[in-house]
């Protein structure tokens, strides 16, 4: 045992003086190499410049500038200098920055832009026995004026991670934004805006050989969206003028914000498939507030969704993009069909449930994009509260009519119907369903319900 025990110690002792001469030759390499990687990438790329001076250096710290030069912008050259700070351990290297306030122009640049000096700092790190890099940058907030009014910008962050250029984790969060008016409508801001914890995630996969950059999964989170605004604001009136109501206000809400996005591989084609998955909750009034009372929101509670479309050329849609007016170049890049599948679509409003599902295909005219072909399959169900809160009272006999002849099944207060598009043919239940027979319907309906009066009268 004591052997064993001596064995070990001597092993133990070993590792650390190789860990030690590593730590040595990797803090040489730096001092001897930061020169030449600097020069590298100066001459990989033509947006920015680098230079490094190095200031203090020891075994595991080592603690520099470095100033970052865009020679070519909108604004001009825009310099930045930064205070680097690099440590040393056995299990890492890692990398601080953080700007240095009214060295170089950026924030002179800013200041035009009455925006105040923003505080950047990052970090940088790379663990070699887990061959893992990861780096982050965070901004400090501001706030920056805006038509009438003010917005505050909370803290944004970036971060990247990841083994390889096939396995990359990169995300941006921010904290938000809020704004406000100056001007006040009957005791309230004539706008408020909230959009609230944002948070952006993504999988690239980077191909630095073409200089290609595609997007595997995107996911987009944030809590709220909010805009509230005086009516009498939106419309053109001052607070000073008289209206029958100052306190008219509109309001949309959207929280609970959580959305994926996903392309598929490339087919033959180069084509991929879009597939899209998310929640939220869509609240809206208008008015929100009338006579000085608060009106509820309408809303579409718990909405959820799950859909795919394709197929279709992502580059030579964004290229064709550039030349909206070229349809058929657009139409070129979608495939002929083009297919939609929704697996889900369903919400919730007023205690009511709402969902459907269904799948499409459709072929466009090359020349003017206009559907020459549907053949598309789509189910639907609705709670009867939901349905019979939007049918007013002209179109109670239509809705009873295509329930009478099987179009529409009311079964457990819960009504539900089949649509089915081929071409020009189209049945609700397998049954026939012509609109223009419900429009001269509605027509006559109002003309004996709705007397014509003279002009004399």
């Amino acid at each position: 045992m004591k052997r064993l025990v001596k064995y070990l110690a001597v092993f133990s002792a070993v590792i650390l003086i190789i860990f030690s001469i590593a730590l040595v030759i990797a803090s040489n390499l730096y001092n001897s190499k930061i020169q030449s990687v600097i020069r590298k990438i100066n001459s990989k790329q033509h947006y920015a410049v680098l230079n490094y001076s190095p200031l203090s250096s020891s075994i595991l710290d080592k603690e520099g500038l470095l100033s970052v030069e865009v020679p070519a912008s909108k604004y001009g050259k825009i310099k930045a200098v930064f205070k680097v700070n690099v440590d040393f351990s056995f299990s890492s290297v890692k990398a601080t920055f953080s700007k240095m306030d009214h060295e170089g122009n950026i924030d002179s640049i800013l200041a035009s832009m009455k925006i105040p000096p923003l505080k950047l700092d990052g970090a940088i790190a790379f663990y070699p026995w887990q061959l893992k890099g990861s780096g982050a940058v965070k901004t400090s907030a501001f706030t920056l004026p805006v038509e009438g009014g003010e917005c505050r910008f909370g803290e944004n962050s970036f971060y990247v991670s990841g083994r390889s250029k096939t396995s990359l984790d990169v995300g941006f969060a921010s904290a938000g934004i809020k704004c406000h008016a100056y001007e006040y409508y009957n005791h309230k801001p004539a706008y408020q805006v909230d959009f609230l914890d944002l948070k952006v995630t993504a999988k690239p996969v980077l191909d630095i050989e073409n200089k290609n950059v595609s997007l595997d999964k995107v996911n987009v989170k944030f809590d709220t969206l909010m805009v509230d605004t005086s009516t009498i604001y939106m419309i053109g009136f001052s607070p000073e003028d008289k209206v029958r109501d100052p306190s008219l206000r509109d309001s949309f809400k959207l929280s609970a914000f959580n959305v994926d996005l996903s392309l598929s591989d490339k087919d033959y084609y180069n084509r991929r498939e879009l597939s899209s998955d998310g929640s939220m909750t869509i609240e809206f009034a208008m008015p929100h507030e009338k006579d000085s009372k608060v009106l509820p929101y309408y809303d579409l509670s718990d909405l959820n969704y799950d859909v795919k479309i394709g197929n279709f050329n992502v580059e030579a849609l964004i290229a064709a993009a550039k030349h909206p007016e070229a349809v058929n170049r657009i139409i070129a890049a979608l495939s002929k069909p083009l297919n939609f599948n929704l697996k889900n679509l369903s919400f919730r409003h007023a205690g009511s449930n709402v969902s459907t599902s269904g799948r499409a295909s459709v072929i466009l005219d090359p020349n003017s994009g206009k559907p020459q072909n549907v053949d598309a399959t789509i189910s639907a169900k609705a709670d009867r509260a939901f349905v019979d809160s939007l049918v007013s009272a002209q179109y109670e006999q239509g809705l009873f009519d295509l329930m009478q002849s099987g179009a529409i099944n009311l079964s457990r207060g819960v009504y539900s119907t089949t649509l089915d598009i081929k071409g020009k043919d189209i049945r609700l239940n397998g049954v026939p369903y012509n609109a223009s027979d419900d429009r001269n319907d509605s027509e006559s309906e109002s003309d004996v319900s709705v007397p014509q009066k003279s002009l004399d009268e």
